[in-house]
């Protein structure tokens, strides 16, 4: 599967680097933008509440920028994670970027350094994640490959893929719903990986900015804070790692 996960990342990265030469007026953010979340659940058996964000902004025509951040509690335990993007993006065929980001938990540091694609066809998003984790538990390769669909552009996307870290595969889904509230969604995600591995969480989710459809909120401002799935695929290993020596 490890490899599998490679190699979709490596046809993703082609396909949008053809997709790159299909230019129009289209913009990698529109404008300045962001958004909030706030969701909770359980992640292998561990309860979780947590709090995020992401902020965006434009840099030229087809590059932008954004910073994520996350704070949160799971195991009683606090959960700190700060990562940015640097992206090229055609909000009618494609993205590619570059992103690094940080995660702190149970005093293992954590680092991630890869990249992300995005490809646009009408109501369908495939989406890749590839890269390197190194950190206290030390150094492995990471990837993830979702499909997401957009059943009615204004409000409602369903998602599915896998990701790939630690030796493990775990298959997940999503869902979004966009209310009529402004920029206020409901969202959920769970999934399921060897070992009895599983996680189940839910929230809000606000986004600040211009009213659009739900599909070009993921288009044309913020990408995919990926803090989310970085917590999600380490947090087992975290557990099965002996404690930092202490002084």
């Amino acid at each position: 599967m490890k490899h599998a996960m490679q190699l979709s990342g490596i046809a993703l990265l082609l396909a949008l680097s053809m997709a790159a030469h299909a230019a129009t007026d289209s913009k990698a953010v529109s404008a300045s933008n962001g958004k909030m979340e706030l969701f909770g659940g359980r992640i292998d058996g561990e309860g979780s509440i947590n709090l995020s964000g992401s902020y965006s902004f434009p840099l030229s025509t087809y590059l932008g920028v954004q910073f994520d951040g996350l704070y949160g509690q799971l195991d009683g335990r606090g959960v700190y994670g700060a990562g940015g993007h640097f992206f090229w993006r055609n909000s009618d065929y494609a993205l590619l970027g570059l992103t690094g980001s940080y995660l702190q938990h149970r005093s293992a540091d954590l680092w991630r350094i890869g990249g992300e694609g995005e490809l646009y066809w009408n109501q369908i998003t495939l989406a890749g994640q590839l890269g390197n984790q190194s950190g206290d538990l030390g150094s492995d390769g990471y990837g993830r490959i979702d499909a997401r669909y957009y059943l009615a552009e204004d409000y409602l996307m369903l998602s599915a893929g896998a990701g790939h870290f630690d030796n493990r595969t775990v298959w997940g889904g999503d869902a979004e719903y966009l209310t009529d509230l402004g920029g206020l969604s409901l969202f959920a995600s769970g999934g399921r990986g060897g070992d009895g591995f599983y996680y189940a969480l839910g929230g809000i989710r606000y986004y600040f900015g211009a009213k659009k459809s739900l599909l070009r909120r993921h288009r044309e401002d913020d990408p995919f804070n990926p803090l989310f799935s970085f917590m999600s695929d380490s947090i087992d290993p975290i557990k099965r790692a002996p404690p930092p020596a202490s002084f």
